[in-house]
């Protein structure tokens, strides 16, 4: 299941059905080409295309938004 998320937002843009995967995705912002992403209230993580942070694939990234994907 990919989600797309929008800049700089205050509240979670995606939820997903199973417990296993994140509860929250935030995109904080964008730091050049990475996606600073908020997981589950986590610190702001800096996540590059093809990299991972807590369960969320970055698959793609603009400037103002991220493609994101939660791992199987």
């Amino acid at each position: 299941m990919t989600r797309r998320v929008h800049g700089l937002l205050l509240a979670s843009m995606a939820v997903f059905s199973s417990s296993t995967h994140a509860e929250s995705i935030v995109l904080a912002g964008m730091l050049g080409s990475k996606a600073l992403l908020v997981v589950d209230g986590t610190t702001p993580k800096a996540v590059a295309a093809g990299e991972m942070h807590l369960g969320v694939k970055v698959i793609s990234t603009t400037s103002d938004e991220a493609v994101v994907e939660p791992s199987d």
